[in-house]
């Protein structure tokens, strides 16, 4: 068995946790990344943040965050032009 790391680089991470902030509501990012070894660790490497801009966004359903199928071939698209696989960043609100 071997440990997952997703690893983010200083110079997303501000960014992210602005994407996937839900004081604004439900909210999704897409993440390009590449995939790794390191000793037992298998590594996810942060390469491009994609955020689903607003127009994307469907109205909110039972369970939060949703969007067009449309925005996600278009990441899709992205990840397999770069070679590069994908993952959903998001936050769930939860009470203060």
């Amino acid at each position: 068995m071997s440990d997952l790391e997703l690893r983010v680089p200083a110079h997303l991470c501000d960014r992210l946790e602005r994407a996937v902030d839900s004081s604004r509501g439900e909210r999704v990012a897409f993440g390009l990344v590449a995939s790794g070894s390191l000793q037992s660790r298998r590594l996810l490497l942060l390469r491009e943040l994609i955020e689903a801009p607003q127009d994307a966004y469907l109205p909110p359903g039972a369970h939060g965050a949703r969007w067009t199928g449309g925005f996600t071939i278009q990441v899709l698209n992205r990840a397999l032009a770069a070679k590069l696989g994908v993952v959903i960043f998001h936050e769930h609100a939860f009470g203060n």
